[in-house]
């Protein structure tokens, strides 16, 4: 009942958590405090728990970096999967949690909007984004498909996403990350797929490689019900088992020439608009869950509350009772430096620890800070 009104919440939005409660009719919710009180969801929120740490033994636990919560993301997978039959069109992607503790599987991927994070591999339904099988990446513990050792990572982490609808006639769209050896698994499997490829991949024929392209122009080779072909709008190499090289009419534009004003019919290969249409299913479920996570990030100090201490800062941590002082000089060192304790929480764009040294401290919290600004957030900002 507890997950049934987390997911109604995404649904329902509110901009405070109490609001669900309100008895206020302009914005209350009957049907929770039916089925839950205000306070019993709190204190569930406030000390969610899924293991118990007397039993659980990381050496014999299948999945031990996610032993935390193994149990309750295996139920959901199940039941995300036998209560609903997508349609035949699906999208495999990675997707990235924004998580910055620390984490042994914690990921950083420069061009994700959260850098760092938990990374999940996700089959969604292309039109509606529902996810119907999700995969967290733990490294080498994680569980993969039945005949994992004779093909590659990649291979592998699709075909556990996508095992129990093999040979039903889905359709998957993948990005340029996967190889051309999942497309002949695949259809081995009668499943289609098509997506986009890298074109210097083994495999690819050398002239897709080499041979440069007017705009408009493309160039494709077919093997069995595999066509590789390479476009030039931008240029895109792509692979399909269910299309071919032909253009399908995408609108029109208008076009000046010699003064006049004419309506120019532009055309792409089908192929290109129909991966342009159905990738974005993870896309889609990933604007979905933010509502759920707007909604709780918005009421965490509603939800938990926060402590005394916090509302209330000890005294003794003002900066009024504080001072900089230079670090003592040694027999060694004339004019030591340490690292800096706010800066080396810090990361640069490549996700490395930024390191830098201040001839500064403070002796009473025994610290080294830059004067200027570090000095005045240790001692004021409170996650410090």
């Amino acid at each position: 009942m507890f997950l049934a009104i987390l997911i109604l919440q995404g649904i329902n939005q509110k901009p405070l958590q109490k609001w669900y409660w309100s008895q206020n009719p302009l914005i209350c919710t009957p049907f929770l405090s039916q089925i839950m009180s205000e306070r019993r969801f709190t204190l569930l929120m406030k000390f969610l728990h899924f293991t118990n740490n007397g039993t659980s033994d990381k050496s014999n636990h299948p999945r031990p970096g996610l032993r935390k919560i193994y149990e309750l993301f295996d139920a959901l997978n199940t039941r995300f999967q036998s209560s609903y039959i997508p349609e035949c069109e699906a999208s495999v992607d990675e997707s990235l949690l924004l998580y910055k503790g620390q984490l042994a599987f914690k990921q950083y991927i420069p061009n994700k909007r959260s850098r760092f994070g938990v990374k999940f591999y996700q089959l969604c339904e292309a039109r509606s984004g529902y996810i119907w099988s999700s995969l967290i990446y733990t490294g080498k513990d994680m569980p993969l498909w039945q005949e994992a050792s004779k093909y590659s990572t990649t291979t592998n982490i699709v075909m556990t996403l996508i095992e129990n609808l093999l040979g039903q006639g889905y359709c998957v769209t993948l990005d340029n990350f996967y190889t051309s050896e999942l497309a002949e698994v695949l259809l081995s499997y009668r499943t289609d797929v098509y997506g986009t490829l890298r074109s210097r991949r083994r495999g690819i024929p050398q002239e897709i490689k080499s041979r440069n392209l007017k705009r408009g122009e493309i160039i494709g080779y077919q093997k069995g019900k595999m066509c590789v072909f390479k476009y030039m709008d931008k240029p895109i190499c792509m692979l399909s088992t269910i299309h071919t090289i032909d253009f399908v009419e995408q609108g029109k534009k208008k076009k000046k020439n010699n003064g006049d004003v004419k309506d120019i019919i532009t055309k792409k290969p089908k192929a290109i608009l129909d991966y342009n249409r159905t990738m974005g299913g993870v896309d889609l479920a990933d604007q979905y869950l933010s509502y759920y996570l707007t909604v709780e990030s918005d009421n965490l100090l509603q939800t938990y509350g926060e402590s005394k201490i916090l509302q209330n800062p000890a005294v003794d941590h003002l900066t009024g009772r504080h001072f900089a002082s230079h670090i003592e000089a040694t027999e060694k060192k004339k004019m030591p430096t340490r690292v800096c304790t706010v800066c080396s929480k810090k990361f640069d764009n490549k996700g490395r620890r930024v390191r830098k040294e201040s001839r500064f401290e403070c002796k009473q919290c025994n610290v080294a800070l830059c004067i200027v600004p570090c000095f005045e957030i240790f001692h004021t900002v409170k996650d410090f």
